[in-house]
């Protein structure tokens, strides 16, 4: 009866978190395009500038989250009340730490954003209070929410995150919606969105109440939160990659090159959080057999694992690199697409960065749950230092497709590092990624020189950009699956099939 519990309970979070991811993709597409049409790509650049100046003040956290969370397990396991309520205490003063700091931090950067980048054409009243607006959500997450969501995270609730999370999602698409559309003032439609995150501390204070027993005057004990430092660098050097390149163009460009950025941007996201969902759900199996010290079997699992995840990001990333462009040219409209969206060549790069990205996750899993957090750092920094250097020095060359360059080289550089890191943990041969990365890279071309050559897009609207998108994906999985059929192991997969058919596969059993 227990362990169908769990299984309902294991259900009902994957649902809720993929429903959430799809609701954030939404969401993420219909704000700026509403943006971009009442206010103007100028706008929408100042938004995502100012947001990402903002989100710096995240680098304080430095892994807390997900260490007060992994802290939880046990004492919530032996319902230890006393341990519980002190680390919710130490959790909940700390996030309010960074809460202050980042209120300062918010005024600080309303004063001197508009001072040091008043090449734009906003006046300063206008970017000062847009500032302010636009903090938010974030002083309400850190200085209420984020203590009771590790809580509620560690106790298997993530259904409560995920619902109340898309509750506000869909709440500030109707409120941005109905804002333009009774008094379109860009202050007023990020107020109204922001305040709805009320509804997350309010919401989660309800359940831990009616839930647990928190002692709110337990007492604060800092060595609870001492190994965040361990994944510190890996934080830094992950901001930095997601975080940069606005910076850098915000500095360096204009906002509507930002606005390009952060349209194009959209498209990567959607991918990797989809992508990442699954990924969620396939890696716990890997880790549990890296547990079990069971090498042969976690070689051979991380062998079919690698093929598959590979295989469906570049089945992804092949797609995308066709359709991107266009889609962006429906997104924004064509007179906005031919004022400054154009821009095949940076889709290209951001997508192949994306899939490079993308393509070393299951080896920085494997690192994770073998605990060589110390071992990434130079790794990391390295990365970090590449994607900034390189931007800065092209985005003065060639702009937009500059940073994009930067981030593809910094991508490529921990890409090898962590196929050969593998190799020291699991005694893997890298020859084995390279062999199915690179059929998989010539499956990619192929099928792109077939598409472009044969099957152009012209003429697009919504209905052909569907159509054509059907028409790539046949061709393209025709072509990877004779790809998979060169790369996999055939007698393993003969193995598999006859087990399938008799019945008896399981994890345990299969060798």
């Amino acid at each position: 009866m227990e362990v169908n519990k769990m299984k309902k309970v294991t259900l009902i979070n994957i649902i809720s978190s993929v429903l959430l991811q799809i609701f954030t993709i939404i969401y993420g597409f219909i704000i700026p395009k509403i943006i971009i049409d009442y206010f103007g790509s100028e706008v929408n650049g100042l938004v995502s500038s100012i947001t990402q100046f903002l989100s710096y003040i995240s680098l304080l956290e430095g892994g807390v989250t997900a260490v007060i969370i992994a802290k939880l397990y046990k004492p919530l396991v032996e319902n230890d009340n006393k341990k519980i309520s002190s680390i919710i205490v130490t959790a909940n003063k700390f996030y309010k730490k960074i809460g202050i700091c980042f209120i300062v931090y918010s005024i600080i950067l309303a004063f001197l954003y508009p001072i040091v980048f008043n090449k734009f054409n906003f006046d300063y009243i206008y970017v000062f209070s847009l500032t302010l607006i636009l903090s938010i959500s974030l002083v309400i997450q850190y200085m209420l929410s984020l203590g009771i969501k590790c809580l509620l995270s560690a106790d298997k609730k993530i259904y409560i995150v995920s619902f109340t999370q898309t509750i506000i999602i869909i709440l500030n698409i109707f409120l941005a919606i109905i804002s333009v559309k009774i008094y379109p003032n860009i202050h007023i439609f990020k107020f109204l969105t922001g305040i709805t995150y009320f509804m997350q501390p309010i919401i989660f204070n309800i359940v831990v109440q009616k839930r647990y027993k928190i002692n709110k005057k337990s007492k604060y004990d800092t060595s609870l939160i001492e190994d965040r430092w361990n994944g510190f660098a890996n934080n830094i050097a992950y901001f930095i990659h997601t975080s940069t390149d606005i910076s850098i163009l915000t500095i360096f460009t204009n906002l509507v090159t930002v606005s390009v950025y952060s349209v194009y941007s959209l498209v990567t996201s959607g991918i990797k959080s989809l992508i990442g969902a699954i990924n969620n759900g396939i890696f716990p199996t890997i880790g549990q057999l890296y547990a079990k010290g069971n090498k042969d079997k976690l070689n051979e699992k991380f062998d079919l694992y690698e093929i598959v995840y590979l295989s469906i990001v570049f089945f992804v990333a092949t797609i995308t690199i066709l359709l991107i462009t266009p889609f962006v040219e429906i997104y924004v409209g064509s007179k906005q697409f031919i004022l400054g969206y154009n821009q095949p060549l940076f889709g290209i790069i951001i997508v192949i960065a994306t899939l490079l990205d993308l393509a070393k996750i299951p080896h920085v899993n494997l690192s994770y749950s073998a605990n060589k957090f110390k071992e990434l750092t130079v790794p990391c920094f390295i990365e970090a230092f590449i994607n900034i250097t390189v931007s800065i020095v092209l985005v003065k060359k060639i702009g937009l497709v500059g940073v994009a360059v930067g981030t593809l080289i910094a991508m490529l550089y921990r890409l090898f590092y962590q196929v050969s890191f593998t190799e020291k943990i699991i005694c893997r041969k890298k020859n084995k990624f390279w062999k199915t990365f690179i059929v998989l890279s010539l499956s990619s071309i192929i099928s792109l020189f077939l598409c472009y050559k044969f099957i152009p897009i012209k003429n697009i609207s919504v209905i052909k950009w569907v159509l054509y998108g059907l028409v790539y994906s046949i061709i393209t999985l025709l072509v990877f699956l004779i790809s998979l059929f060169i790369i996999i192991d055939k007698k393993k997969i003969k193995k598999l099939f006859l087990k399938l058919k008799k019945g008896k596969i399981n994890d345990e059993k299969f060798n």
